[in-house]
């Protein structure tokens, strides 16, 4: 066995935490419309998709696979627009919005208890303050 250096194990170690305490949120639209959830578990509050990024993961590539896990969508134009904190865990949140290729959605109901369209001006009130302030972002670019 080949006896790591200290430099090596910092490497590993940063490597494996750089995603820890990050997730995304996404703003996915439709036409004029945006798709919000309300999550199975935790607070039911409306909020945008997302969720923890995992090791070796890059936040697209996060993006991707929670659209994907959560609302067996695909999704095209993925763009990067801001980050900001969880008000929840104070964890990293990368903001993204993308088009949906269609509407139809099929939620994973373990993790999502629903998901609806919604028009920009016509959002419910009910939005979680993470959703809120990736919301705020979205709407200033």
């Amino acid at each position: 066995m080949i006896p790591a250096t200290a430099a090596a194990v910092r490497s590993i170690k940063s490597a494996m935490e750089s995603n820890i305490n990050k997730g995304i949120k996404c703003v996915p639209r439709f036409k004029n419309k945006i798709l919000l959830v309300q999550h199975a578990k935790g607070i039911r509050n409306w909020s945008f998709p997302g969720g923890k990024i995992e090791l070796g993961e890059s936040p697209e590539q996060c993006v991707h696979r929670e659209m994907k896990e959560e609302l067996g969508v695909n999704l095209k134009n993925l763009n990067r627009f801001g980050q900001t904190k969880s008000k929840i865990d104070n964890k990293i949140i990368y903001c993204y919005e993308c088009d949906l290729l269609d509407e139809e959605i099929n939620i994973k109901e373990d993790e999502i208890l629903k998901a609806s369209w919604f028009l920009k001006d016509a959002l419910p009130q009910d939005m979680g303050p993470t959703s809120q302030e990736v919301l705020k972002l979205w709407s200033a670019k």
